[in-house]
């Protein structure tokens, strides 16, 4: 793992599909980074026409497109980028003070190989802040990341893992079990903030069950597959 220096490390990659409005909110929180960034490269897996003008608006920011899976959209972005860092955030991810000093922190121990960050629902309130609690508190137990904790690697390890494993879900699951491995991940103090739609669609209670249940059943021994199907059959 070669020593971080001064010069911009980061390659963000971001998959997007039917994001168009949560991607350029996102957009605009990464201009306070623009020091630590040496690229964003947006992955659509649709046909949003309107990113190709979103895209040509910011500096440093470039359009793939691939077909329609998170895994190999994020495997096709990391496949382009440069970077000695690989950042993966989801199109409807925002940033909170202190993510630029965290990063910065991270590059200059040489300890850990990835990290990722706690997360704050931006419409946390009642059971969706036991919710959020809940979220942050497994995952510094377990060591295990989900995509919307915004997960950062050094290039040369997320590539010795195998990168994200070509599924249809569990992707980020899988991947930080294969991280753990190589060292334990790096914890920032400052959050990210991740939207609360899909608590609040589907009803907070029937939510965390259904991922509680998605999650046991992974770890018992389904494939990737049919906890695909049994989401999407749920939804």
């Amino acid at each position: 793992m070669d020593k971080p220096c001064s010069e911009p490390f980061l390659s963000i990659v971001i998959p997007v599909w039917n994001d168009f409005s949560a991607v350029s909110l996102l957009l605009q929180d990464l201009i306070d980074l623009d020091a630590l960034i040496l690229e964003i490269i947006l992955v659509d897996g649709g046909k949003d026409e309107r990113l190709e003008d979103l895209a040509s608006a910011f500096t440093k920011v470039t359009l793939t497109r691939t077909l329609p899976q998170r895994a190999g959209q994020m495997n096709w972005g990391a496949e382009q980028a440069s970077g000695r860092v690989l950042w993966f955030l989801h199109a409807d991810t925002r940033l909170t003070s202190d993510v630029s000093s965290d990063l910065i922190t991270f590059v200059q121990q040489a300890s850990r190989s990835w990290g990722r960050f706690d997360v704050r629902l931006d419409q946390a309130s009642g059971l969706l802040k036991v919710v959020e609690w809940m979220m942050n508190r497994r995952s510094a137990l377990t060591g295990i990341a989900t995509g919307d904790q915004g997960m950062f690697v050094y290039r040369d390890v997320f590539e010795q893992v195998g990168r994200f494993p070509s599924q249809a879900l569990m992707e980020d699951i899988e991947l930080s079990k294969r991280l753990k491995l190589v060292s334990k991940p790096y914890l920032p103090k400052s959050k990210l903030v991740t939207s609360s739609r899909k608590w609040l669609r589907e009803g907070v209670l029937r939510t965390v069950v259904k991922m509680w249940y998605l999650r046991f059943i992974y770890w018992r021994g389904a494939s990737a597959q049919e906890v695909h199907d049994i989401y999407y059959r749920q939804k």
